[in-house]
């Protein structure tokens, strides 16, 4: 069960910690949903694509806003026109291997990180093999 209480990602550069807002789609663990870092004067939110198999897993994160995820849900913008229309957020991209057990987070300023790679399939594919530093 994922908790909502506790940060998701903690301590990202620039970005401070991050707290599951919304669960968007899951299959056995959440594959899109929505991050914020709880700042009470300007909070920020983060629309989230993990990616996974077996042996790693990749958290790609794009800054948006509320109207952006309103229209995003209600099919008004697709999940990469959506991003594209933000394009100033930040981007933070996480990784993590379970043979060594790491992880590893870059952070990307007014970059939509690897936002041409997405499309309506948000699901691994081999291009998703390569290492994230």
């Amino acid at each position: 069960m994922i908790n909502f209480l506790e940060p998701y990602f903690k301590r990202v550069p620039g970005v401070g910690d991050l707290y599951l807002e919304e669960v968007l789609l899951e299959d056995n663990c959440a594959l899109l949903f929505v991050l914020t870092d709880k700042n009470e004067s300007d909070p920020r939110k983060f629309i989230t694509i993990c990616r996974t198999n077996l042996n790693k897993q990749k958290w790609i994160a794009y800054e948006i806003n509320d109207q952006i995820l309103e229209e995003m849900k209600h099919g008004t913008l697709s999940l990469k026109q959506g991003i594209k229309t933000f394009p100033a957020g930040t981007s933070v991209v996480v990784g993590w291997d379970k043979h060594t057990d790491t992880t590893c987070c870059k952070v990307f300023v007014g970059v939509a990180h690897d936002i041409d790679s997405l499309d309506d399939n948000i699901m691994v594919n081999e291009s998703d093999e390569e290492e994230v530093e």
